[in-house]
């Protein structure tokens, strides 16, 4: 096997995971969200391509607000996702 190393970006009711791996470019990464209790981690694909948009709306269904805000590209960082979704989208849950 290849070497894989999971760090947790950030935490709280939705965690971002960066998952770095090494490749034949070297090393790379790859950024996942879970929310606490599932057992599902949501690709967030960032860089070049942005957010992975159409799979975090559906993800997102119980934060209408975080949906419009990914959609119209008023959030595109990975932090500022986890960021509203814990102040935001739990505290009116």
């Amino acid at each position: 096997g290849q070497k894989r190393f999971f760090k947790v970006a950030a935490s709280g009711y939705l965690s971002y995971f960066i998952l770095y791996y090494e490749d034949e470019d070297g090393v790379n990464y790859k950024g996942y969200f879970k929310k606490a209790g599932d057992s599902e981690m949501v690709p967030v694909r960032t860089g070049i391509l942005g957010l992975n948009r159409k799979r975090l709306i559906s993800y997102f269904s119980d934060c209408p607000d975080l949906q419009k805000k990914i959609e119209y590209k008023d959030i595109s960082d990975p932090y500022d996702v986890v960021r509203y979704y814990n102040d935001k989208c739990r505290s009116n849950n």
